[in-house]
């Protein structure tokens, strides 16, 4: 008779799970910790183990993990491109239908405690991760459970070659018995599935391998199945691909451009600010805040210019291809009067304004030395990128604030010592007050806009605020009430304005008496912003003089809506 091949089947009574997701992004959490993303960057490659709801996690540093509580264990990875740690776990619970986060487990080296304005939080230095925990109640709700595999502890030996045929398989437990032809197939098909997992495995590990030779850099898990970030990371390798080659051979000519894009929106959104819209808090400027806080990370660059990102408190528009300017709409009010049965009332008239903003092309180019390359090809492209994103958020806010702005003639300007209505700003002694702050509040709110808590924001010079800061009148009242104030330097909100420092705010040059213009607007209402691109991105050998000439383009442009939303406040220089 024809040998037949006899399999046995063990099979436990755990049910494992395969997870991937976010455990972390730079934020403020629940539980007012804010995480940095430099902090959290420490956690790629670790492995830590999984608990369900931090129950087993230590009390003290130092002490271990309860095994007993360990659910699976989770491989961690920081994507610095997405700014987020992503993970990769396998547990062996079964979840249930509730949805789920992940919670982080850390001790820390020491924490800095900032106050704002009603709000305390802390930031935590010297991170070190010892779990990761499955929970529904997470401190970071962005954090994601995504279930990749379903998989029972199932294994399948071949135990010896009998001579009885059978379409049935033992399968192994205290006492022998059969299973179905249906579980047999079953079984078969997890075999195959593990066969093609573990050559599946091995070929990813041989793909990594040689991208660690190459030097190019895995696409993150997140980007599995998304083509728009799939094509993303296609046009990032060319630029990898391109100062390698300049870094391997300059004299190669086979590659003599490359171009990319570098999308602003993105930029923006990682420092807490939602694009087009009002920004994810009420409040700027502090520490506290999360765009605020890490526009902090990148003031110390050429120039000493502060990147203030200012297009969330515009009316924002992106321009679709094929347009080439984009219209902001303004209609006038009407009073109501008496109404006679029988006689028609006299008609009332409004009128319709349009403003336009076609913006233009605007950059920078610079030049990058082949040694240069040689020395930092991967980590110079992202310094360019970041330089030049930098730059057209600068450029934004100076055309926004010192260009546009000051080309209007305002209804509302006032001094910023006194409030006083003024017609020209060349005047001694503009010293910056609380009496001009509330002064233009007073001229929007008789405009009739809604001036209530975060429906306006402040453009002050960094020497305006210092002088803000020292009001007298207000500093007696930080001292006694918000000594936080004092302690931080940092000054959130001011009579429910919201205060932004920026440095792009028109420096006025006048015959006695040089200022600077600051700016009160109604968020949304007094200016348009639109772009037709984001800030494109061109790389071209240059042979002849060993370098490499990197531009970098936005089509972007301001408007003023409505400027009697908005009121100039002068200040001395």
């Amino acid at each position: 008779m024809k040998p037949q091949i006899k399999l046995e089947f063990v099979i436990s009574a755990k049910e494992n799970k395969k997870l991937q997701g976010i455990l972390a992004i730079p934020r403020i959490s629940r539980n007012g910790n804010l995480y940095l993303p430099e902090e959290l960057a420490k956690a790629h490659g670790k492995t830590v183990p999984v608990l369900w709801n931090h129950e087993g996690s230590p009390k003290n540093a130092g002490e271990p993990v309860n095994q007993s509580d360990v659910i699976g264990t989770m491989r961690l990875s920081w994507d610095p491109d997405l700014m987020q740690l992503n993970y990769e776990a396998e547990v062996e619970r079964e979840l249930p239908e509730t949805p789920l986060h992940t919670s982080l487990g850390a001790f820390f080296e020491r924490e800095d405690h900032v106050c704002g304005n009603a709000r305390c939080y802390s930031i935590p230095r010297g991170l070190r991760f010892v779990e990761a925990s499955l929970t529904s109640t997470p401190g970071i709700p962005e954090t994601t459970v995504k279930i990749i595999e379903n998989f029972s502890c199932r294994q399948c030996r071949v135990s010896s070659l009998t001579s009885g045929a059978s379409n049935q398989c033992t399968m192994s437990s205290n006492d022998k018995e059969y299973i179905t032809g249906t579980q047999f197939q079953e079984g078969i098909k997890s075999i195959v599935s593990a066969i093609g997992e573990h050559f599946k495995s091995a070929q990813q590990a041989q793909l990594e391998k040689l991208a660690e030779v190459l030097g190019t850099k895995p696409a993150p898990s997140s980007m599995v199945d998304d083509s728009a970030r799939r094509a993303s990371k296609e046009s990032h390798d060319r630029v990898i691909e391109f100062f390698q080659r300049v870094k391997e051979n300059p004299k190669d000519a086979g590659f003599p451009a490359v171009s990319w894009n570098v999308d602003k929106n993105e930029y923006l959104e990682r420092w807490g600010y939602r694009a087009g819209g009002a920004k994810t808090e009420a409040v700027t400027i502090s520490a506290g805040d999360m765009g605020q806080f890490f526009s902090k990370q990148v003031l110390v660059v050429p120039g000493g210019r502060m990147k203030t990102p200012v297009r969330q408190y515009c009316a924002y528009e992106e321009i679709p291809a094929g347009n080439d300017r984009a219209h902001f709409y303004t209609i006038g009010a009407f009073d109501f009067g008496a109404i006679t049965e029988g006689t028609e009332p006299t008609n009332v008239a409004q009128t319709v304004s349009k403003k336009t903003a076609t913006p233009s092309i605007r950059g920078a180019v610079q030049r990058v030395g082949y040694s240069q390359i040689e020395s930092t090809p991967f980590a110079l492209v992202d310094a360019i990128n970041q330089a030049m994103v930098m730059a057209a958020i600068d450029d934004e806010a100076t055309d926004l604030l010192s260009t546009t702005y000051d080309a209007v003639s305002p209804t509302n300007w006032v001094r910023a010592d006194t409030g006083a209505a003024i017609t020209s700003d060349d005047v001694a002694s503009l010293t910056f007050k609380r009496e001009g702050l509330l002064a233009a509040k007073r001229l929007i709110a008789q405009q009739g806009y809604d001036v209530s808590p975060g429906n306006l924001v402040l453009f002050i010079h960094p020497k305006a605020y210092q002088e803000l800061l020292l009001d007298s009148n207000l500093n007696n009242f930080y001292q006694y009430a918000r000594p936080d104030v004092t302690a931080t330097g940092m000054l959130e909100q001011l009579y429910g304005i919201d205060i932004v420092i920026a440095d792009q705010v028109k420096a006025q040059d006048n015959t006695t008496n040089d200022t600077y213009r600051n700016v009160l607007a109604v968020k949304g209402v007094a200016f348009g912003m639109a772009s037709a691109r984001n800030v494109a991105m061109e790389a071209q050998r240059r042979n002849e003089v060993q370098q490499v000439i990197v531009s970098g383009t936005h089509r972007v442009k301001s408007v003023v809506v409505d400027e009697t939303a908005s009121c100039r406040i002068s200040s001395a220089q």
